[in-house]
């Protein structure tokens, strides 16, 4: 009798363990519906010149979504860090697109429809949003709000470096 009661309560034991496991794994994965990924046209740029990067954002859900697409420095945050970490100063355009006012979406904003695996391209000019003057390496990343309806957060593309010089 006691080895039956040691295995109910072993198995028992182990049945919860895996159920709480998996809860913790159902709960923590918060995968989005959307990737972001860029590249640079060029790795290296001459202070002053321009610093093109495209953006790819795939469709990574197992259904249909709806993005909406105005002027890619609005539709993405892209920051921009020298070799020591700190961040590269704005441009005066680059302040007007962090400030939420200046934010405008309209009935006149397309909505895209992408198909699971279905990509969108962009491409930013860095320098528009960023004074780059000093030659150095600088590391670029981008990134967009996931709309609330498709469940919130941030999705952060891979980093890409450029080297800049005089």
């Amino acid at each position: 009798m006691k080895d039956f009661t040691e295995k109910i309560v072993r198995t028992a034991t182990i049945f919860l363990s895996l159920s709480l496991f998996g809860l913790a794994v159902v709960s923590g994965s918060n995968t989005h519906p959307f990737s972001l990924t860029i590249r640079l046209l060029h790795d290296i740029a001459k202070a002053g010149s321009q610093i093109r990067v495209e953006v790819v954002l795939t469709n990574t859900s197992d259904h249909e979504i709806g993005i909406l697409k105005s002027a890619p420095e609005a539709d993405y945050m892209v920051e921009v860090r020298d070799a020591n970490g700190n961040m590269a100063p704005d441009t005066d355009f680059g302040r007007r697109q962090k400030d939420p006012a200046s934010v405008k979406v309209s009935s006149a904003t397309p909505l895209y429809s992408l198909k699971p695996g279905e990509s969108l391209h962009d491409e930013i000019q860095i320098e528009r949003l960023y004074k780059i003057s000093g030659p150095g390496k600088y590391s670029i990343q981008a990134s967009r709000t996931v709309p609330e309806e498709m469940g919130s957060g941030v999705v952060k593309s891979n980093m890409v470096n450029v080297t800049v010089t005089p």
